[in-house]
């Protein structure tokens, strides 16, 4: 949602605020109004995700006899005698009917694309608003949002010291058992290392083919509006429903029988995650092309300016933000994506997310807390790269 927020122009709210309209009214129904497609778009992510993930509801739902549709589909595929595919597809395609449904919502709401428009010919200005008594409730949300993501944080370091896992109330054990060999293990460790590798080259190539997919789909969609452009949006936005595992397991279904020299590589692993991810591209990325008026193209085609120039030299420096924060957020979901990686790795393909899933079934929970840890700094990292680039795209402060 952030990109649209940065292109926003002031003037609009400005005008309201001229004929007396208050603060409040005024980031509802101008604010809130313009940004609404990619506020929806989060909700439908949001919805989807947490209908299709399998990390949660595996490790803590599973045990607990609380089965989701992603953990269910999990066991028919894995727990079964005979895998049974029909059942998962049957699943699977339930939920891509309901994520049609409110995709189709989503582009019925886009439709009058110029609504949402905040970048045109001309300049535009960005004020800060003053937020007086509402001062301390968003202070106190900041801080409910950084502790939440900070106590699973240090749960992880807890476990990551310790020879084995102890509770806080044990402290008096605490020094004897203090260690640091787990991260020692980590470091040590091939298997690790080759995963680290593997995972960053396959986030990595992911999430250019994505940006490079979803630039595209989002210009035919917004800019040839047809029928066309429609299906093939409506078509890269159903992976969204579809869950990884299922993705995984169709892939290694169908490149078992084609004689393509990639199976047990990590490029299959891209095969599947390119199309799984490709969604969460397009809505970023379309989010963007909304907001850039179309008379900014047409004046450089009157003046003789082609296609490609057009699209290198005016939609791309605009659309550089979307575009980068379609490719972090892609190379990092990539990094530690599980659900189609744990059926498609080999004995040399192992990523990230597959090797803390041995590690974790083979009783290691220091080690898997070390190495967890250390690619959570790296996430950090990476994050703060990204704010920092972003903070220098042609919209931002």
């Amino acid at each position: 949602i952030e990109p649209t927020f940065e292109n926003m122009d002031s003037s609009l709210e400005e005008a309201a605020a001229i004929h007396g309209v208050p603060t409040f009214w005024r980031s509802l129904r101008i604010t809130l109004g313009l940004a609404f497609p990619n506020i929806f778009a989060a909700f439908l992510f949001s919805l989807v995700h947490g209908i299709t993930s399998l990390e949660v509801p595996l490790f803590i739902g599973v045990r607990a006899s609380i089965y989701t549709v992603s953990s269910q589909i999990y066991t028919s595929l894995q727990e079964s005698l005979v895998p049974d595919y029909g059942y998962a597809s049957a699943l699977a395609i339930l939920i891509a009917i309901i994520a049609a449904a409110l995709v189709f919502c989503y582009q019925r709401m886009t439709s009058v694309g110029r609504s949402y428009q905040t970048i045109r010919g001309k300049g535009y200005t960005k004020n800060r608003i003053r937020l007086g008594a509402w001062l301390w409730p968003a202070s106190a949300g900041v801080v409910a949002v950084a502790l939440a993501a900070a106590l699973p944080i240090f749960a992880l370091f807890w476990a990551s010291i310790f020879k084995r896992v102890i509770g806080p109330t044990q402290w008096r054990q605490a020094w004897d058992l203090l260690t640091l060999s787990q991260y020692s293990q980590v470091w040590h460790t091939p298997a690790i290392m080759q995963a680290t590798v593997n995972s960053i080259i396959v986030a990595s190539v992911s999430a250019t083919l994505v940006c490079l997919l979803a630039l595209s789909i989002a210009w035919h969609l917004e800019r040839v509006k047809s029928v066309t452009a429609r299906v093939a949006d409506l078509l890269a936005t159903v992976p969204l429903a579809i869950p990884g595992i299922v993705m995984g397991s169709a892939v290694l279904f169908a490149y078992v029988r084609l004689p393509l020299p990639i199976y047990g590589t990590i490029w299959l692993m891209v095969v599947a995650l390119v199309p799984l991810f490709l969604p969460f591209g397009v809505r970023y990325v379309h989010g963007g092309m909304i907001s850039i008026s179309r008379e900014l193209e047409d004046s450089a085609r009157v003046l003789g300016v082609s296609h490609r120039m057009v699209v290198a030299r005016i939609l791309v420096p605009l659309l550089k933000g979307p575009l980068l924060a379609a490719w972090f957020f892609t190379f990092l979901i990539a990094v530690r994506e599980l659900d189609a990686s744990i059926l498609l790795y080999g004995p040399h393909s192992e990523v990230i997310s597959t090797i803390l899933f041995d590690y974790w079934n083979d009783g290691g929970t220091g080690t898997v807390a070390a190495f967890g840890l250390l690619v959570a700094a790296g996430a950090v990292v990476i994050s703060g790269v990204a704010m920092k680039v972003l903070g220098k795209s042609p919209y931002g402060n």
